[in-house]
């Protein structure tokens, strides 16, 4: 029983810990597009993994200053219990000396799951203070025929003014959030639009270079960048 409530301890920390930030290059075309999607509730970030989605948006947020609430997805987030159970350790975290408010997911909920995810998430943002940065990041582990997806479509539909929710995600939004893109409160950035410029290969390629020593010429990253479409 020890071993099961520190394997879920460290389970938890890992779901609820924004990611550290090496030496990372910096991109304020980037930061200027994420200062543009604000303007809407919900940002739907959409690349492929190793695109720099994570850091792109944990740097953006230290940059900007914005209090954040870090929740990494993964495939035991197919069960809303363990959704909604880690996302009000999260929000503990941050209010600690406040009296949690926020019920757990029990089996009297389950016919009237739509209801508790409204309840749920009005609660939250009673709970901890705002303005807040809420970031769902990994979204793709989370599996297509899990009822979350319509759950946080519920709870995302009616977010309070001073809080903007960031979606990280190797895959576009489920057919549960087109509601949201209809209503424009979701604004989605494409995996294109993350793509190195041939300026901000050349100043990767410098940053490695002082990171690992001398590396190629700035034709052999040239090419590099030609090759791979930045």
């Amino acid at each position: 029983m020890g071993q099961r409530r520190q394997n879920r301890k460290s389970l938890g920390l890992a779901k609820l810990t924004p990611s550290t930030l090496p030496m990372i290059l910096k991109r304020p075309r980037l930061f200027r597009l994420l200062d543009k999607a604000r303007r809407r509730p919900i940002t739907w970030l959409t690349a492929p993994a190793g695109s720099g989605k994570t850091t792109l948006v944990a740097s953006y947020l230290k940059a900007r200053r914005l209090p954040v609430l870090w929740y990494r997805l993964d495939e035991s987030d197919a069960d809303p219990s363990s959704f909604f159970h880690y996302l009000a350790t999260a929000a503990k975290a941050l209010s600690p000396r406040r009296r949690m408010l926020l019920a757990a997911l029990t089996p009297e909920y389950f016919l009237g799951l739509p209801t508790y995810a409204r309840r749920f998430f009005a609660q939250l943002w009673d709970y901890i203070s705002l303005p807040r940065v809420l970031v769902l990041d990994n979204y793709h582990d989370v599996p297509t025929t899990s009822p979350l997806h319509g759950l946080l479509q519920v709870g995302l539909s009616e977010l309070p003014e001073k809080v903007w929710t960031i979606v990280l995600s190797r895959e576009e939004p489920p057919d549960q959030m087109v509601s949201l893109e209809v209503a424009r409160t979701l604004s989605w950035v494409k995996a294109d639009a993350l793509r190195l410029t041939p300026r901000e290969t050349q100043q990767l390629a410098k940053l490695q270079r002082l990171k690992n020593g001398p590396s190629r010429n700035s034709r052999w990253v040239t090419q590099i960048h030609a090759i791979t479409q930045g």
